[in-house]
C-alpha cells in the first residue's frame, strides 16, 4: 500500500499516471524552478566578490539543490511507466498475501511501519525548512528602507523592484511553500531510490546467471560488484537515511 499523503503529493508533482492536468502541473514546475534558478544567477552575477564569499556558496548550494529537484522530476516523468509496473507488483503482492493469514499479518505490520516512517520523513523535512526560513520571515524587512537589500529565504535577486510590503511578504510565503514541496519531493524520491537500489541488488543475486550468455554475464557481474557499494543518503554524515536506521532507533529514559 502507499501512504495517503504520498498519494496526494505525487499528482502535485505530475508523477501519478492517469490524472488530469498533469501537463499543466509539469509546466508549472519547470517554469517556477527555471525562474528561481535565473534569480540565483542574477544574485551570483551581481554579488561576485570576495566579501560575499559565504553568501555565494549558499547561493550555489541552493542552485544545485533546485537543479537536482528538476532533474529528478524529469527522470520520474520520463520513467512514469515504471511507477505503473511498481504499483502492479504491489497489488500482486497484496493478492498473494491475502491467501494466508500469517502473510497478511506480516504485510500489514510492514505497511504500518512504512507508513509511520514516511510520515516521519515528511515531518522532518517540513521542520528543517521551517527552521531554515524562520529568521527571514520573522525579520520582516521594511521595503521602504533603501539602505538595505531585501533578504529572501534563498540568495536571490529578483528581476523587478518590490515597493509594497504585502508584495514582499507574499513572495516570502510563496518561496516558503515552494521550498516545502520541493523538500518533500526530495524526501520521497530518495526513499524510492534507496528501495529500488536494494530491490535491484536482490534481483541480481537471485538471477540464474548460469543460463545467460557470456555478454550478459559480464553485465550482471558488474551490477553485482556495484551493488556491494550501497547507495547511501545521510543526515549530515551522522547516520544513514534508511529504513534500517529508522527502525533501529532506541529511546532511553
Amino acid at each position: 500500500t502507499i501512504n495517503r499523503i504520498v498519494m496526494l503529493l505525487l499528482p502535485l508533482y505530475g508523477i501519478w499516471p492517469g490524472r488530469s492536468m498533469i501537463l499543466i502541473i509539469r509546466v508549472f514546475w519547470v517554469i517556477t524552478i527555471a525562474f528561481i534558478e535565473f534569480c540565483h544567477y542574477l544574485y551570483f552575477s551581481t554579488h561576485l566578490n570576495i566579501q560575499n564569499f559565504f553568501n555565494l556558496v549558499d547561493c550555489l548550494c541552493s542552485f544545485v539543490a533546485y537543479a537536482k529537484v528538476l532533474i529528478k522530476l524529469v527522470a520520474f516523468w520520463v520513467n512514469q511507466r515504471k511507477l505503473v509496473e511498481t504499483l502492479t507488483l504491489i497489488m500482486d503482492d497484496w493478492s498473494d498475501c491475502a491467501k494466508s493469514d500469517i502473510g497478511m499479518r506480516v504485510t500489514m505490520h510492514k505497511a504500518k511501519l512504512s507508513d509511520r516512517i514516511t510520515n516521519a520523513i515528511l515531518i522532518l523535512h517540513t521542520m528543517s525548512i521551517f527552521v531554515y526560513c524562520l529568521g527571514v520571515i520573522i525579520a520582516d524587512a521594511d521595503v521602504t528602507d533603501q539602505t538595505i537589500e531585501l533578504p529572501f529565504v534563498n540568495k536571490l535577486t529578483l528581476p523587478f523592484n518590490i515597493n509594497i510590503q504585502n508584495t514582499y511578504r507574499l513572495i516570502l510565503i510563496a518561496e516558503f511553500v515552494h521550498m516545502i514541496f520541493s523538500n518533500w519531493l526530495l524526501g520521497i524520491v530518495n526513499a524510492i531510490l534507496l528501495t529500488l537500489s536494494r530491490a535491484i541488488e536482490f534481483a541480481t543475486y537471485n538471477c540464474p546467471w548460469y543460463n545467460l550468455k557470456s555478454k550478459d554475464i559480464r553485465i550482471l557481474l558488474f551490477i553485482i560488484l556495484r551493488s556491494q557499494k550501497e547507495l547511501t543518503l545521510t543526515a549530515g554524515k551522522i547516520m544513514d537515511l534508511s529504513l534500517k536506521s529508522f527502525t533501529s532507533v532506541r529511546f532511553y529514559r
